[in-house]
């Protein structure tokens, strides 16, 4: 109760969520339509402009979150392309949003089959309703020129793009399979 004695309530606090909830309740069903919208938009700007890429977790739509994806790059590490975009501007993470601080995929990533190449090489991007899809797409510009400049320096992209070594994409729809198994 924050120093409060027991059993006091915080009706200002109770009186403005209820009126928050109130205010959402008549907009909330076109902010995730939108949001659904720029999701399907940034995957399919993603997937037209840097090859090699997936997404863990369901396509967009009714079993996943609206305002957010998880990009596989193969061939690049997750982190440095997060510093990298970083640096130019663009806010996003590494890896799966269930993960210690280590960087350790947990039990969840584990659990579903996701192999801990494809976990390191993600990217996860989120997005709020006041972003537009010019936004997103300046934002696929920053991605695809990173992506770009890592996959020329890396050692694993050029053995994928020689055929030395398998592209690992090819799961991602199995471990969706996996994860709603475990789910259900």
């Amino acid at each position: 109760e924050f120093g409060l004695r027991a059993g006091t309530e915080n009706v200002a606090s109770i009186v403005g969520a209820g009126k928050a909830f109130e205010l959402m309740s008549g907009i909330l069903d076109e902010r995730i339509e939108n949001a659904c919208k720029l999701q399907s938009f940034l995957l399919r700007e993603i997937k037209s402009k840097i090859p090699s890429t997936g997404i863990i977790g369901p396509a967009p739509g009714k079993d996943r979150l609206s305002n957010q994806l998880n990009i596989v790059f193969e061939g690049v590490e997750g982190e440095a392309l997060m510093l990298m975009t970083n640096v130019r501007g663009l806010d996003c993470h590494t890896g799966i949003s269930c993960v210690n601080r280590h960087m350790e995929s947990n039990r969840i990533p584990k659990a579903t089959g996701l192999p801990d190449d494809l976990f390191r090489s993600s990217l996860l991007l989120s997005w709020h309703e006041e972003h537009t899809k010019a936004d997103l797409h300046g934002a696929v510009e920053i991605i695809a020129a990173c992506v770009g400049k890592l996959r020329e320096m890396s050692p694993l992209w050029n053995n994928l793009q020689c055929g030395r070594m398998p592209s690992r994409l090819s799961l991602l729809p199995e471990i969706v399979q996996s994860s709603q198994r475990l789910l259900s």
